[in-house]
């Protein structure tokens, strides 16, 4: 891709931002502007533009509480004067207007969402009208009225209710106001009373409908920081779901540029489901009215996502010029199998149907293209890519209207994609001209056929298939020769080569397989130039550099950021705002710098921070300094931007969830630490009031305050130690619990120096010399905590709980649990997490490929923790059966 400069670049970012109109906030205006001018864009893509547009040109709002706003009462108007009824007007003819009446300034609304912001625009001048003389001759004076001088009103909270006012009806007959041609007679106008003085506007929520562009904007704005729908209403939870499940069923092109990606649309829909249910089960949907109000009660919701009947597994990718090719020739003799991988939508055809391959466990059911596809009937099931020829899409489609008329054509797989997404706005010409390039034949038998046979089935009873051929032998050279020719002289989309050796397999139920690879080409980087550099604060104070750059685009992907590792890269390669480098992306591979053209001065952070030396006396990390990280500094105002205030957040989320304090979730912690200063660190929630937390509700305060207590009176020291945050990396329960595993009355010990800590721990299981030494300084650290928060009645209680259950010895660890990594879903349970951590295992967030066991509420609980443990073989057992078999 061309960088992103010069007039014939401009319709090169108008493609980038017709895929991902958020993509404007990484681009300049200057370039926006002059895109909106050429008028290029999509009707709802320019609409979206022209906010963002709007929104970086003004000054940033700064954020204020609810509790701390005043809305100023509106002075009453003087009433209107009372215009006699018109009897009769007859045609009027446009004279010169008179001088234009002057604009009203515009008022602010400023929307307590972060991204959200609309200016009502100044109403545009009328044109002044004299009417011709009629028969009988009607004289209307119109005096001229005052300019209304501009009422500034902050509106925290969308409005509730106006009870003083009186809703305006709708007039169906009036249009935009231009020239008048002419104007029927009116019979009558009643005239109009006096409005009384609105005394004050209370807070209230929208109860207007978004119209379709503004929730467009609104759409992007939550794909940016989907955060903002934690300060959001249930009424407006509700209209973004509907808006969502509408758009989703009926869409109003062939693409989902204006949709929430699932993962948001699931948390919006859980978000608003545990306020209308007050429950957290995920199995509550949008489908039924009478649980949540919401949702069509005859069509399907987000319906056709189904559980494949195979696990569709996907390759590992052999790259040019790495050495893989030869590496894993040396283990898998030929002759070998090669084909096109085709760049397409991934399709199982089974039973008649047609699925997605969506994340190999889960696809969408898109069989109402079957017939547009034209397939045979087999009784065996076949995997394939359904794609469009070059030719075809070139001359008949690219930039031209989709079928609906809002969306431009411009690239071919993404085109291909937005056109199997629509369920009723079907465009069956665009259907008709697609493909679908067979390339698997699965039998039920886990022995498969190899695949010269499988292609020989496939091409006799009238399947395509891909481009293939055999060979005994591989290399970089026979298969990037290969690759070139077919992308120069094959007439569809491909992105490499496929190897499989041409023998009978058993497919993989889990992961991806051995017997077959992805051959790739060390494709050539695209140069662009670096916009800022965003530093993340890790809850230890770490700091860790993301990069945005111009966006570029590399295999049909919009890329605009990048991980920068390390704060030592960012030094040792001038990566800062203008510096150009060189992007590559290798499949599902995170893209990388590969090079710096140009580099700059480094972008480093603005607040003030120290490098962490390695072992090796190299500075390779940077952290907040320990004057950042004081916790008595908290006059500065709460910034979510600031670094500083996102660790300290964090610090409190793991506090919470480390003693197990129910019901206090990340949007009541957020609040706490925004509204009170003194809320900022951890120790201030171990003694925090009910009047701290007042604002919240009544009910909800007194819960979450007691709830904190009975959690301080149920933990052990161990718990303690790693819920303080104090004890630094490579700290966590699972080693800070050896100490107590070696030392059975460490509880009761009295308080040593560092010294005496160190040589102490230097004897503990898997405490080498640099971590007792850590945990010895961190330890002093520790006490300072407890004698600054914690009072003697909950020490002396935490003492008798550590006393008990903690005088395990080594060799009464369960062994079946000792080193095991265990995901618990549907339930919490402090008591088997506690089980699991005492006896040598570690309780896990997320199933990942180190899982070994699940534990689940019971047997029929399905969910994405309990899908992905199916896919990769991790042993599932209910919560009533580990009781059973580990803790009994």
């Amino acid at each position: 891709m061309e960088k992103i400069k010069g007039m014939a670049i401009y319709q090169h970012v108008a493609d980038i931002l017709t895929q991902d109109p958020s993509l404007a906030y990484s681009i300049e205006v200057e370039q926006l502007e002059t895109v909106l001018n050429m008028k290029i864009l999509p009707h709802d893509v320019t609409l979206t533009v022209q906010g963002i547009v709007e929104l970086r040109k003004k000054p940033k709002a700064k954020f204020k509480k609810y509790s701390k706003t005043v809305v100023k009462p509106i002075r009453p108007s003087k009433p209107l004067k009372l215009i006699k009824p018109i009897k009769q007007v007859s045609v009027v003819k446009p004279e010169k207007p008179s001088k234009p009446v002057k604009p009203v300034n515009p008022i602010r609304v400023v929307n307590p969402y972060k991204h959200i912001s609309e200016v009502v625009k100044p109403i545009k001048a009328i044109k002044a009208i004299k009417a011709i003389k009629p028969s009988n001759p009607v004289s209307v004076v119109i005096k001229s009225i005052k300019p209304v001088k501009p009422v500034s009103v902050e509106v925290v909270n969308p409005v509730k209710s106006i009870k003083s006012v009186k809703p305006v009806s709708v007039v169906k007959s009036v249009k935009p106001v231009g020239v008048v041609k002419s104007v029927k007679p009116v019979k009558s106008v009643k005239p109009v009373k006096s409005v009384k003085a609105v005394q004050s506007v209370k807070p209230v929520k929208f109860v207007k409908p978004v119209k379709s562009d503004k929730m467009t904007k609104l759409v992007t704005d939550i794909m940016l920081d989907y955060k903002i729908t934690r300060k959001m209403d249930n009424k407006q939870l509700k209209e973004i779901l509907l808006w969502s499940d509408e758009n989703y069923y009926i869409p109003e092109d062939e693409t989902e540029i204006k949709l929430l990606n699932d993962v948001v649309y699931d948390y919006i829909k859980r978000l608003y489901n545990e306020r209308i249910t007050k429950s957290k089960d995920t199995k509550v949907t949008m489908k039924s009215l009478s649980k949540t109000g919401v949702g069509f009660d005859k069509k399907p919701v987000r319906g056709r996502d189904v559980k494949l009947p195979f696990f569709l597994n996907s390759l590992d990718n052999l790259f040019k010029g790495s050495g893989d090719v030869e590496k894993w020739a040396s283990k898998n003799t030929g002759p070998y199998h090669i084909s096109a991988k085709m760049d397409g939508v991934s399709g199982l055809y089974y039973d008649g149907n047609m699925y997605t391959r969506g994340n190999a466990v889960m696809g969408r059911d898109i069989s109402h293209i079957v017939s547009l596809l034209k397939l045979p009937d087999v009784n065996y099931s076949v995997r394939g890519e359904i794609v469009i020829g070059k030719k075809i899409f070139d001359t008949k489609y690219k930039g031209k209207l989709s079928d609906s008329g809002n969306t431009f054509r411009r690239l071919n797989r993404s085109s291909v994609s937005g056109a199997l997404t629509g369920i009723n706005n079907i465009d069956v010409g665009f259907l008709s001209d697609l493909d679908f390039i067979a390339y698997e034949v699965i039998i039920d038998d886990d022995l498969q056929l190899s695949k010269t046979e499988q292609y020989k089935l496939l091409e006799r009873d009238g399947f395509k298939t891909a481009f293939n051929y055999m060979t005994d032998t591989i290399s970089d050279t026979s298969l990037s020769k290969a690759n070139s020719k077919m992308m120069s002289e094959y007439d569809y989309n491909t992105d490499g080569l496929v190897i499989t050796i041409d023998d009978k397999y058993t497919r993989k139920l889990t992961n991806n397989p051995d017997y077959a690879k992805a051959f790739k080409e060390n494709e050539t980087g695209e140069e662009t130039t670096i916009l800022y550099i965003e530093w993340k604060t890790k809850e230890r104070g770490l700091l860790f550099p993301r990069i945005y750059y111009e966006p570029v685009m590399i295999n049909n992907a919009i890329l605009h950021r990048v991980t920068g590792h390390n704060a030592r890269r960012v030094v040792e390669h001038g990566l800062g705002v203008g510096a150009k480098i060189v992007i590559v992306h290798h499949g599902t591979v995170n893209p990388q710098i590969q090079s710096v053209i140009t580099p700059v001065k480094p972008t480093m952070p603005s607040v003030s921070y120290e490098w962490i030396v390695n072992d090796k006396g190299e500075k390779t990390d940077i952290r907040l300094t320990d004057e950042s990280l004081h916790e008595d500094e908290y006059e500065d105002e709460y910034d979510e931007e600031n670094p500083l205030h996102t660790m300290r957040i964090r610090q409190i989320e793991k506090f919470i969830n480390k003693i197990a304090a129910g019901s206090i979730g990340p949007a009541s912690i957020k609040s706490l630490y925004e509204s009170d200063p003194l809320l900022r660190s951890v120790g201030a929630f171990v003694n925090i009031t009910e009047k701290q937390t007042a604002f919240l509700g009544p009910t909800k305060g007194k819960k979450m305050v007691a709830s904190i207590r009975d959690a301080l009176s149920n933990i052990d020291m161990a718990t303690l130690m790693a819920a303080s945050r104090v004890f630094g990396s490579g700290l966590g329960e699972r080693n800070l619990r050896k100490i107590f595993i070696h030392y059975p009355k460490f509880a009761l010990e009295p308080r040593y120096d560092v010294k005496k800590y160190n040589d102490m721990f230097g004897k503990v299981e898997g405490f080498g010399d640099k971590l007792a030494k850590a945990a010895a300084v961190d330890m002093k650290t520790f006490w300072e905590f407890v004698d600054k928060y914690m009072s003697d009645e909950q020490m002396t209680k935490i003492i008798e709980n550590t006393n008990g259950p903690q005088e395990l010895e080594e060799h009464i660890i369960n062994a079946d649990i000792k080193d095991k990594k265990i995901c618990i879903t549907g339930f919490r349970d402090a008591e088997i997490s506690d089980y699991i951590i005492k006896h040598g295992g570690k309780v896990q967030t997320s199933v990942n490929g180190s899982t070994d066991m699940v534990v689940r509420k019971n047997n029929t609980l399905e969910n994405k923790k309990t899908i992905a443990a199916i896919a990769k073989g991790i042993k599932m057992v209910s919560k009533d059966e580990f009781i059973l078999q580990y803790m009994t």
